[in-house]
């Protein structure tokens, strides 16, 4: 896994798609000024983790080592993505999409505000049932 910056300080949210679509529904069907026709913003995480925090459930689920580094400042990141952009176009930004993310993320753009707590309806998956599950370990 790999980082810029200072972005192994600062934890990421993550989601599981069965959280998101329980929680959709519950947001669907209960969410305020959801039924009036109002609409509205909603924001649900089941976690947030640093990268390091993420290869250490990695690690401890698959029992497969994780190698964190440090790319470089988040300068080169920005100067990476835009050549990328440059090389790649827009037609390949599938390509280019992890080293936008990192920058995004880094940014803060990310840091979720008012999250609707859903632990009534549905508790969060915990990274390391997540990723137990995924790897079918007990």
């Amino acid at each position: 896994m790999r980082y810029w910056g200072d972005g192994n300080k600062y934890p990421q949210p993550w989601t599981t798609q069965n959280d998101a679509a329980a929680w959709t529904i519950e947001v669907l069907l209960n969410g305020d000024g959801v039924q009036e026709g109002k609409g509205g913003f909603f924001s649900m995480r089941s976690g947030e983790h640093t990268i390091e925090e993420l290869a250490l459930a990695y690690e401890e689920a698959t029992g497969t080592y994780v190698d964190v580094r440090r790319q470089g400042s988040l300068v080169d990141l920005a100067d990476e993505l835009a050549r990328l952009r440059r090389e790649k176009g827009r037609l390949r930004y599938f390509e280019y999409l992890p080293e936008a993310a990192a920058l995004i993320g880094n940014r803060g753009r990310w840091k979720m505000e008012d999250v609707v707590d859903f632990q009534d309806m549905r508790k969060p998956t915990s990274l390391e049932q997540y990723l137990r599950d995924r790897f079918q370990q007990s």
